[in-house]
């Protein structure tokens, strides 16, 4: 542990630069947490860390200024001598660690040590995760440490933060609550996309430097920590029984048997997408401009006002099925379903090898995605690489093709969320028989064979024709991928397809909603098929959008949606009320109207104060194994099963409010 600066050896007023002063009135106050340590004989004293800028566990700052506030408390009535250490990092193994000399603690004291984070040796300009401060006190009976044994060892939690990309704003701040629920556990790199957090980064590799996609080291991403780091050996491969040997399907790889023949290698997995729907920017009810979160093109991410097809940016493959091959002998691995990456060792001997990713998933909940051919075959992308051992290389496949791109929105979305579905499978295939009914058209109501067993079978439309053909190609509209995995996610939780759906509805007295332009989003239709197209939009909606925030937008076949304003003055009603001509209304809905009350009812998403997407899952598996179904009762049904399966009369209150406001209570 290294010293931060020689004048800290001065004493505690040499610490200016990193300490500027030690006033309680400098900070607020964060209410009490518990002793997290406390060792060493004799009496106990009772020290407190906390930070002044995290007083709840779900607290989520922004700074104008890069300083932060320790608070250490002393409750005990007895003095006691003590030695703080901080420690730092910037979302990557690169560390500043640094301690003061001791400080006396009086008894019953609270003493304020400003940290300025911008002092620190980190490179905070291109973070890809969320940095950590970390502060703990060692407490003495004596102002010389090295003479005496510690009484107590102390911990603060832990503070996170990342680059601030508000105007005005420094840093933001927060705990682990908002790492883990706002912030994808500190991913920045899909949280905010390149051009925020990861500018320095981007401006390397759109110059071809050591930066760029493809052959960069990036030694500043974290270790993935989870179950699934463990590799995956091929289906009839056996177990390694070695280090030294490799299994795999066709074949052994050798490599003298010992540790020391061995490299170790890490890859990180991103597939090449090129979206037509993606970062369209949409003026709010508020007067704001607002898009989705995630999946958004780096530079010039917004205002778009038609599709356009060069929305190219890299996505990280979570998950993904990765093959490593030397000389004809494979390695099949999980990619970590959180971080894209893999570890593996190979023969010292071994300076290159074939890299191969396949369109096959697995998410942290087991579930498996597959993404194939109309003939069930995955699609798989190669290069022979070189990467250097002991560090993690990135490597980008797919060159921006259609197929890319669809595996890229599928595995985000398996990633992001599946209704609460575990150990369940999903086979994706795309589909290009324009000329039989329905064959043009992406779906999930098409074969339900599987669904008893567990799989769900998705079709994305795939032929980029011409006349009757010419849909457009929806391998490459995210929301559209996304619409239709909402809908299987849901299928595998009520294994069977919802009753009496109808899309007919054509009141002879409607003049506005949807007449002469056929079935859209905002037409005119029985609430049977608005229940069912809005949790799908609503799944769409949650896979790119944040719903710890109200706001958020959508983007539907070249219409971008606000899905929180039916207009600028966010009238009760929505456009069923507001704007649809027919006098008896009763039974009768917009899809555009349900996904609005969905996102209602759960956003702003706070555990305990508002339904999550979960809760949405279990209304509908309800609503559909109660029966008594029809065409124009489903709003009906889907209340009495809201009723059964939520006990919480806030929620229950929220329902009826948001129904109303929506206008889908008919």
């Amino acid at each position: 542990m290294r010293m931060l600066m020689s004048a800290l050896l001065l004493g505690l007023s040499g610490a200016a630069a990193l300490f500027p002063n030690n006033s309680e009135a400098d900070a607020p106050k964060p209410p009490a947490i518990r002793n997290l340590c406390a060792a060493g004989d004799g009496p106990q004293e009772t020290v407190r860390l906390t930070w002044g800028e995290l007083t709840t566990d779900t607290s989520d700052v922004a700074l104008t200024s890069p300083i932060v506030h320790l608070r250490v408390e002393n409750t005990s009535s007895a003095s006691v001598y003590a030695v703080i250490v901080v420690s730092a990092d910037a979302g990557g193994p690169e560390q500043d660690t640094f301690d003061l000399p001791p400080v006396l603690l009086a008894g019953g004291s609270t003493n304020i040590f400003p940290i300025d984070i911008s002092t620190l040796q980190l490179n905070i300009g291109s973070m890809r995760f969320s940095g950590r401060l970390s502060a703990s006190v060692r407490t003495y009976g004596s102002p010389n440490p090295s003479e005496v044994e510690a009484r107590g060892a102390y911990f603060a939690p832990t503070l996170y933060f990342h680059p601030a990309t508000t105007s005005g704003s420094v840093l933001r701040v927060y705990g682990e609550k908002p790492l883990r629920f706002s912030y994808r556990s500190g991913d920045l790199y899909n949280l905010f996309g390149y051009g925020s957090v990861d500018s320095l980064y981007m401006a390397r590799a759109s110059n071809g430097g050591s930066g760029a996609l493809g052959d960069d080291v990036l030694q500043q991403e974290r270790t993935p920590s989870n179950p699934f780091d463990l590799p995956l050996v091929a289906p009839g491969a056996g177990t390694p029984t070695s280090i030294g040997s490799i299994q795999s399907p066709n074949g052994t790889i050798t490599g003298g048997g010992s540790a020391a023949s061995m490299k170790t290698y890490s890859v990180r997995i991103r597939l090449q997408a090129g979206f037509t729907d993606a970062g369209f920017a949409v003026k709010a009810g508020d007067g704001s401009y607002v898009k989705e979160d995630y999946l958004i093109p780096p530079v010039n991410p917004g205002f778009f006002t038609a599709d356009v097809a060069n929305q190219q940016f890299d996505v990280l493959a979570r998950g993904i099925r990765v093959e490593v091959n030397v000389n004809g002998a494979a390695t099949y691995y999980w990619a970590d379903p959180t971080t894209a990456a893999v570890t593996f060792m190979l023969p010292s001997n071994v300076n290159s090898f074939q890299l191969r990713v396949w369109s096959h998933f697995r998410t942290a909940e087991g579930n498996e995605l597959k993404v194939v051919t109309g003939a069930g075959t995955a699609w798989a992308w190669s290069k022979l690489v070189s990467p250097q051992p002991n560090k993690l290389t990135t490597y980008a496949f797919g060159d921006y093709d259609s197929n890319a791109t669809m595996a890229a929105a599928v595995g985000f979305c398996g990633y992001r969320y599946s209704y609460k579905n575990a150990n369940k499978t999903m086979i994706v295939s795309t589909i290009n028989t324009c000329s039989s009914p329905g064959g043009n058209t992406s779906s999930a109501h098409f074969d339900d064979s599987g669904l008893a067993g567990g799989t769900a079978y998705v079709r994305i439309y795939a032929w980029p024709g011409s006349g009757d053909c010419d849909k457009g190609d929806h391998r490459r509209r995210k929301f559209t991928i996304a619409h239709e995995l909402g809908h299987a996610w849901l299928l595998l939780r009520t294994k069977t397809f919802e009753p009496s759906t109808d899309s007919d509805a054509a009141p002879a007295d409607e003049t506005v909603c949807g007449t002469g332009s056929g079935y859209s989003i905002s037409s005119l239709e029985y609430n049977s098929i608005c229940a069912r197209e809005s949790a799908a939009h609503f799944y769409a909606a949650v896979c790119f959008n944040n719903p710890t925030s109200g706001l958020g937008a959508f983007r539907w076949f070249g219409s971008s949606v606000d899905l929180e304003y039916f207009n600028a003055a966010n009238t009760s009603g929505g456009r069923l009320e507001n704007q649809c001509t027919t006098a008896d209304k009763k039974g009768f809905g917009t899809n555009l109207d349900w996904m609005r009350f969905w996102w209602d009812w759960v956003t702003p998403y706070a555990p305990v104060l508002k339904p999550s997407g979960n809760h949405v899952a279990s209304v509908y598996e309800e609503a559909i194994a109660a029966g008594g179904l029809t065409k124009s009762n489903y709003y009906t049904k889907f209340k009495d099963a809201m009723l059964a399966v939520i006990s919480n009369a806030t929620w229950q209150g929220d329902w009826t409010t948001f129904a109303a406001h929506n206008g889908i209570d008919h």
